[in-house]
């Protein structure tokens, strides 16, 4: 079990402690990224999404001590808080006129909202590790391995980055084997 995974689950108990200001914070830089995606991934308009934010923390702030880990994984339950605030957002904002940055918003229910939280947990996962990647690789293996990612075929990446096909071939394939070993570690460390 990595450092990281047991730092985490330590950070989660004194992130319970309402008097830990320091635990709640490093708590917050832990997710912050999770909640700010998954809100930009329902296409909120940007004048919504902090408020947002400010309400999914409030409500994680006043409810942490109350998570039973035995009832469930702490992203399920992150999910659900996460879910539930953008629901109780847009009911009780029925009169105004909510802005979305995309031209058709999101359907608000509760089926279409967990489907979205899990497929942006993953894009999360998977944006994470790219990132992670970003130290070891070089910036074209990653721009490679994203092209691939996009449906770009060997022929396409190898004209758009003017490398040969066999230098695409072995690019992909390494930073593939990794990203692989980077999300399972990722998944690994974010579940509980």
């Amino acid at each position: 079990m990595s450092d990281n995974y047991i730092t985490r689950q330590s950070l989660l108990m004194r992130a319970c402690d309402g008097d830990d200001l320091k635990a709640w914070e490093e708590f917050l830089e832990f997710y912050r990224n999770f909640i700010y995606f998954l809100l930009r991934k329902m296409n909120i308009n940007v004048n919504d999404i902090d408020d947002l934010y400010q309400r999914i923390t409030m409500h994680l702030w006043k409810s942490l001590p109350k998570y039973d880990n035995s009832k469930g994984k702490f992203r399920s339950w992150l999910s659900t808080v996460a879910r539930n605030e953008v629901l109780n957002y847009f009911r009780s904002n029925k009169n105004k006129k909510l802005e979305f940055t995309a031209e058709e918003p999101i359907i608000i229910d509760e089926p279409h909202i967990d489907e979205i939280i899990e497929k942006e947990w993953e894009n999360f996962i998977l944006q994470t590790a790219l990132k992670n990647l970003e130290s070891v690789f070089s910036g074209q293996a990653i721009e490679v391995f994203k092209l691939s990612l996009e449906g770009n075929s060997h022929h396409q990446i190898s004209e758009k980055t003017e490398i040969k096909i066999d230098s695409v071939k072995v690019l992909k394939s390494r930073v593939k084997s990794r990203c692989v070993e980077e999300i399972k570690r990722l998944i690994h460390e974010y579940s509980d």
